[in-house]
C-alpha cells in the first residue's frame, strides 16, 4: 500500500500524490479489532494503483474530500474507491465522500460491497448492523461503471440479519460507462440473485452522460429503471 491505516484514530492526508502501487494506493482498516476512526483525505492524487485507489474495510468517521483517483489496474476490484468490510465484526460508521471525480478504472469508479458484514454460514442470528455511506458530488468518467453495490444473497432462514442505516447518493455525473451503476456481481448473475442485507439506498439527482459528454438519462427517469431492474432492494429517489 501507498499508506496503510489500521487501528488508528485522528488521521489527516492532505494533498500529495500516491501512485504505482501493487496493493491499494490507501488503505483504512482495523487492527487487532480496532476500527480506525477520524480519518480524514482531501486534495489528494491518486493514479496507476494495482488493487485499488481507496479501500476502507473498516472505519467509524472517515471522509475523502475533493480527490482524483484514476487508472486503477491489475487485480479485482480494481475500484478508485472500494468500501468493502472484510468480516463481521468490522464497521461502516458515517463514511462520507465529497467532490471525488474517478476516472478510467478498470473496476468501478466507487464500489460499495458489504456481504463480509453477513457471516458466511449464514446461520448467526440476531445480527443488526448500521451502515451509513454519504456519497454526494461523485464525478465518474470512463470507469468500467460509475458506481457498484453489492449486498449479500438472501437466504430463508436468515429473517433476523439485517443492515440498518443507509446508503446517500447524492448529484452523481458519470460519463461515458457502458453500465453507470450495477447491483450485484455481473449483469449475469443479477437476474437470478435476489439480493438482501442492503441498508436503504437514496438516489438523488443523477445526471448519466455518454462518451461524447451528451445527457442521456437524468433524475427521475434514471431512478425508475434502477428500481424496476432491482426489484427486491430499497431504492428511494
Amino acid at each position: 500500500m501507498g499508506i496503510s491505516i489500521r487501528g488508528s484514530k485522528n488521521i489527516s492526508i492532505i494533498g500529495g500524490q500516491i501512485n504505482n502501487c501493487w496493493g491499494d494506493g490507501i488503505y483504512v482498516g482495523n487492527d487487532n479489532g480496532v476500527t480506525s476512526e477520524a480519518v480524514s483525505i482531501s486534495y489528494t492524487r491518486i493514479s496507476n494503483n494495482r488493487r485499488n485507489g481507496i479501500s476502507i474495510t473498516s472505519g467509524r468517521n472517515i471522509t475523502l474530500d475533493n480527490l482524483y483517483v484514476s487508472n486503477t489496474n491489475g487485480t479485482a476490484p480494481q475500484s478508485g474507491i472500494d468500501i468493502e468490510p472484510n468480516n463481521p465484526s468490522d464497521i461502516i460508521e458515517n463514511i462520507k465522500v465529497n467532490g471525488i471525480v474517478t476516472e478510467n478504472n478498470a473496476g468501478d469508479g466507487i464500489s460499495v460491497i458489504l456481504s463480509g458484514l453477513v457471516p458466511k454460514n449464514m446461520t448467526r442470528s440476531g445480527i443488526k448492523k448500521d451502515v451509513q455511506i454519504t456519497i454526494a458530488d461523485h464525478i465518474d468518467v470512463k470507469s468500467k461503471s460509475g458506481m457498484r453495490i453489492n449486498g449479500r444473497l438472501k437466504n430463508p432462514n436468515s429473517n433476523n440479519m439485517i443492515l440498518n442505516g443507509s446508503i446517500n447518493v447524492i448529484n452523481p455525473k458519470w460519463y461515458g460507462q457502458s453500465d453507470p451503476m450495477i447491483f450485484g456481481p455481473s449483469k449475469e448473475r443479477e437476474k437470478v440473485m435476489e439480493w438482501g442485507f442492503i441498508p436503504k439506498i437514496n438516489i438523488s439527482n443523477p445526471m448519466i452522460y455518454d462518451k461524447g459528454g451528451k445527457i442521456v438519462d437524468k433524475d427521475n427517469s434514471f431512478v425508475e429503471k434502477v428500481r424496476l431492474k432491482n426489484k427486491n432492494l430499497k431504492i428511494n429517489q
